[in-house]
């Protein structure tokens, strides 16, 4: 006993250090045995969709949801009759049908489902808000789908993007008058709907916009001729583009 207190404490410093090691081999092969390992996937299949988050793969077909985990082993598998449009934002998955819209977990659980007045063609996903696109309407949906915004007095809306603070939002839309191609966007409020801004281009197409840093009513805008910088309805920078 007496040895034994005598060297307690480099005893407990070679076995913190032997710990350490084994820890440390440990790690290594638990990671390294993975790191050039090839998982064999067909992809020759007719999926619908095939999307890639957090490490974890989702495949899905008409009548069948799949998810694997990295190394591809299956972790669940559910029969689901479904032939729509697939997006995934924040470990939910949003089907778009013709004339509904359904919202699964990440388990393929339906958790809510509504129906549509008229069929989209598509959607997407912008701040963890659905945006429903037709020809000539569109409608906005926070993540839960419940509707805060609707336009059915659009031509061929295209973008959608909200400020960082989601106080305001701003869309384009293109119509064709009199052989000339007007390429328009507008802000509006998000809470009113009000309509802090609209400018129209004429013969010049958007491609790009959004706002600018934290601010609600800077946005710059890129059309396949210049780039502007524009403080709510006044013109502040105006570059042509040399492509």
């Amino acid at each position: 006993m007496e040895i034994i207190s005598k060297y307690k404490n480099k005893i407990a410093i070679v076995i913190s250090v032997v710990a350490v090691f084994l820890f440390v081999i440990f790690l290594s092969l638990k990671f390294s045995g993975n790191a050039n390992k090839e998982v064999t996937f067909d992809f020759s299949k007719p999926y619908n969709k095939i999307e890639f988050v957090k490490d974890e793969m989702f495949v899905f077909e008409k009548n069948k949801f799949s998810r694997y985990n990295k190394n591809g082993k299956l972790k669940i598998e559910k029969e689901i009759v479904n032939n729509g449009k697939i997006r995934i934002s924040n470990d939910v998955i949003y089907s778009l049908m013709p004339n509904e819209l359904i919202m699964y977990s990440k388990n393929f659980d339906e958790i809510k489902k509504i129906s549509l007045e008229k069929e989209s063609l598509d959607f997407f996903v912008e701040n963890n808000k659905l945006i429903l696109v037709n020809n000539a309407s569109f409608r906005i949906f926070d993540e839960n789908l419940t509707e805060i915004y609707s336009n059915d007095d659009v031509q061929n809306p295209g973008y959608v993007k909200f400020s960082k603070s989601n106080n305001n939002f701003v869309y384009s839309d293109y119509l064709k008058s009199e052989n000339v191609i007007k390429s328009r966007f507008h802000i509006l409020n998000v809470k009113d709907k009000s309509s802090i801004c609209d400018f129209t281009f004429f013969n010049e197409f958007i491609i790009d916009f959004g706002f600018v840093n934290d601010s609600d009513d800077k946005l710059y805008v890129v059309t396949n001729e210049k780039l502007y910088l524009f403080e709510k309805i006044l013109l502040k920078i105006n570059i042509i583009l040399k492509i």
